[in-house]
């Protein structure tokens, strides 16, 4: 093959291996995360009926907007996720329940075995369920679980996959706030 021809075999390629890719969820994967399994709350938040814990429906840093009152359908998390350390993540927490966010006073950041259980697998970019936690980021988010291995190091799942891996605490990553719990 001359080097012409190997240009549009690489390209052509791309888009098959990738094109999955671009869709939200793979329609041939059944949901591991569906509707089913929650109830919004109408108030911000959403309850995982498996685990009992209750989430906050947008990052630390957007503001939930409720377009129609008891419905659902049009909610929103309006402004932009922000960025924290590990240790500026915990202390979110404390912040929220300083102001009663959502009308709580008892959040607090999630294990990575919780925050874990938001990750749909049938989807990507981001893996969770985006009716449920709009606008959510397809990036990193810290969990409260200190890595085991290494002082300095803390756990985070990734939500563009839904995978957990372990970065240096004074990294900057996303965070999303937790209640409640079996």
């Amino acid at each position: 093959m001359k080097n012409g021809d190997f240009l549009p075999v690489l390209l052509g390629l791309c888009c098959v291996w990738s094109s999955p890719l671009w869709a939200a969820c793979n329609a041939n994967i059944v949901l591991t995360k569906p509707d089913s399994i929650y109830i919004d709350n109408f108030d911000g938040t959403v309850t995982d009926k498996e685990t009992a814990l209750t989430w906050a429906k947008c990052s630390v840093g957007q503001t939930w907007v409720d377009n129609t009152a008891n419905d659902g359908s049009d909610d929103q998390c309006t402004g932009s996720a922000s960025t924290h350390t590990w240790k500026t993540a915990l202390e979110q927490a404390q912040s929220a329940n300083g102001v009663s966010l959502l009308g709580q006073t008892d959040w607090r950041l999630p294990n990575v075995r919780e925050l874990k259980s938001l990750a749909e697998t049938a989807c990507y970019s981001p893996a969770i369920n985006s009716s449920l936690f709009p606008s959510t980021v397809s990036n990193w988010y810290w969990t409260s679980s200190p890595y085991a291995a290494d002082a300095y190091d803390a756990w985070f799942v990734h939500f563009e996959v839904g995978y957990e891996s372990a970065n240096v605490k004074n990294s900057n990553h996303y965070v999303r706030l937790v209640r409640g719990g079996n």
